[in-house]
């Protein structure tokens, strides 16, 4: 369960998501577009990567490149890979990454996910699914969403004599209603922790480490739901 210093950062990660800035236009729900929808099967297929982006987060050579806020841009304009991060980094990932040993970022995105419908007393009927349903199983529901946790870890938000990094958690979404296919849902975003450390405190202190990487997903699956579950006004 969602514990209450998640519940309360909430509302500033809605900031920090807005922040980062979309590169593709992003499409959310309506209360137009949900009307007739009382059905949602929700797919979270992915356990996503950890990733520390301190170097390559820094690196000017990828804006010049026309990639917005350097990885962070290319995470979001679809995925990364290994050449685009630095030495260090995927050092510095492999070095932190037995610190999470037992622990899934997926379970997590999705146990917060799950405390948001039960707070919300679950206006829309929500069932997860491990996987995408076969068309005949399709009917079953009004709308079919796939969230996709890509990537999660530490980040660099305060590039200085003294890096500080932040956890984040990559979240894709799309849904689309079953009846005539309309995409109704369709974002990318990055949710940001509230710490602000440098990556050898981070290595000292690896309860710290895991516990702001956990924040980062847990608040980012509540968000998630939050926007399944309070859609904004009719588009005009």
């Amino acid at each position: 369960m969602l514990d209450k210093r998640a519940l309360f950062l909430v509302p500033i990660l809605a900031l920090l998501w807005t922040a980062c800035g979309p590169i593709h236009t992003q499409l959310r729900p309506t209360t137009e577009d949900l009307k007739a929808v009382k059905r949602v099967g929700v797919v979270i297929p992915d356990e996503g990567r950890f990733l520390v982006i301190l170097e390559t987060g820094k690196d000017n050579r990828a804006a010049m490149a026309g990639v917005t806020f350097g990885v962070v841009g290319v995470l979001l304009a679809g995925g990364i890979s290994e050449a685009l991060t630095s030495a260090r980094d995927r050092e510095t990932t492999e070095r932190l990454k037995p610190h999470l040993d037992g622990w899934s970022a997926r379970a997590t995105f999705l146990s917060a996910f799950e405390a948001a419908l039960r707070d919300a007393g679950q206006p829309v009927a929500v069932r997860l699914l491990d996987r995408d349903p076969a068309p005949a199983d399709r009917k079953q529901y009004d709308a079919i969403a796939t969230i996709r946790l890509s990537a999660w870890g530490l980040k660099v938000v305060l590039a200085g004599a003294h890096d500080a990094l932040a956890g984040f958690a990559h979240v894709r979404v799309d849904m689309a209603r079953t009846g005539d296919g309309t995409t109704i849902w369709d974002e990318q975003n990055i949710v940001l922790g509230q710490r602000r450390q440098t990556i050898g405190q981070y290595e000292r202190d690896v309860e710290m480490f895991r516990d702001e990487v956990a924040e980062a997903v847990k608040s980012a699956g509540y968000q998630t739901a939050t926007i399944l579950l309070y859609p904004r006004g009719k588009a005009k």
